[in-house]
């Protein structure tokens, strides 16, 4: 990687995001600290700080419009919208509790100045510019949402719950229709259903749910979606059929046991794909739960047309994130001073895929 650059963070920070044109990284903390980062003028243009309990003021999620107005964060069951030349907290609201930490809890439109966000049986979609609100109708006991992603011409929603049969949720309701197995794709426009694609899990292990936690449409009418121990599938959103799977076998050479995957981000075109790869203790038995080492942890970039790694980047558990239009590697490295305090610093660097191809 090439000219990294690094700048002093406060704060602990978690969540790492660039901007849809990489002119902005949007940074969360454990802390309740929430920062955005000027890449042209290399300084932090706008920031908040939530006040709570330390345990729950934890930013989960983050992102930012298409046009750099506005950035929204997850925080304390509520989701906040920043005016981002304001520099202040707009709009806030507090999501049902069906929904969990590990929800994904909103995702913005492409081309329009909207959010959506799941609800419990609903999706939310608001419009920021004129603060009018469109609900969606969502199976009985959706919730516990796995993840959602909009079409590139906003015309469609995808939706997908992490609920299985035997899900139980706060109010402690069961539902015995599994939801997990299924994506819902609605028309953003009248809200009406557009197509149900069966996604069912091909490698069920130890009993988990089919669960993604990311998807989201190459184009207007590709839908690709990780199925999570198993690999990464594309479908046809109009017919519902399944195009192709590359197993993470195939993409890495090792079994869903033998490693996790996490932190997942795909390129628009669906070439390149960012994971998290955790390598587990050797010496642990093969079907034990996977824990890893503590230098086992690395980022790698991999390009699926040409079956190969393009690059690793150890950084242990701290965040990460490429931009693959500019390509640009962003992370955050945390270090300890003789008192043990932890420094962080955000790193920006240029990975070249076109001389590594």
């Amino acid at each position: 990687m090439d000219n990294i650059k690094s700048y002093k963070l406060t704060g602990y920070n978690s969540t790492i995001d660039f901007s849809a044109d990489a002119k902005y990284i949007i940074i969360g903390g454990y802390d309740g600290g929430f920062k955005v980062f000027d890449t042209a003028n290399n300084k932090i243009c706008c920031k908040t700080k939530l006040k709570g309990a330390k345990s729950d003021i934890d930013i989960l999620h983050t992102g930012s419009s298409f046009d750099n107005k506005y950035a929204a964060f997850s925080a304390l069951w509520k989701i906040f919208v920043m005016d981002l030349q304001k520099g202040e907290i707009i709009w806030e609201f507090e999501f049902s509790k069906a929904e969990r930490r590990t929800s994904s809890p909103f995702c913005f439109f492409n081309k329009s100045s909207k959010i959506v966000i799941p609800n419990g049986d609903n999706l939310l979609i608001y419009n920021i510019e004129t603060q009018q609100s469109q609900y969606i109708k969502l199976p009985d006991g959706a919730g516990w949402t796995d993840c959602l992603t909009v079409s590139p011409d906003d015309a469609l929603v995808a939706y997908k719950s992490c609920n299985d049969e035997h899900s139980i949720f706060i109010t402690y309701k069961t539902y015995y229709t599994a939801l997990d197995d299924r994506v819902f794709i609605y028309n953003t426009t009248n809200g009406k259903l557009h197509k149900t694609i069966n996604v069912p899990y091909p490698q069920q292990v130890r009993g988990q749910i089919s669960i993604s936690k990311y998807m989201k449409f190459v184009d207007n009418d590709t839908l690709l979606i990780q199925r999570k121990a198993f690999g990464l599938s594309w479908f046809n959103i109009n017919t519902g059929v399944e195009k192709f799977t590359h197993t993470w076998e195939q993409i890495i050479g090792l079994k869903p046991i033998n490693c996790s995957l996490r932190n997942l981000q795909i390129s628009d075109n669906g070439r390149y794909i960012l994971f998290n790869k955790e390598t587990p203790d050797p010496k642990r038995l093969p079907d034990e739960w996977v824990i890893p080492i503590p230098d086992g942890l690395e980022y790698i970039l991999y390009d699926i047309a040409e079956s190969k790694i393009l690059f690793r980047h150890k950084n242990g558990e701290s965040p990460a994130t490429f931009h693959f239009e500019t390509q640009q590697f962003a992370f955050i490295k945390t270090e300890y001073d003789e008192n043990f305090r932890c420094l962080q610093y955000l790193c920006i660097g240029l990975e070249n895929i076109k001389k590594n191809n």
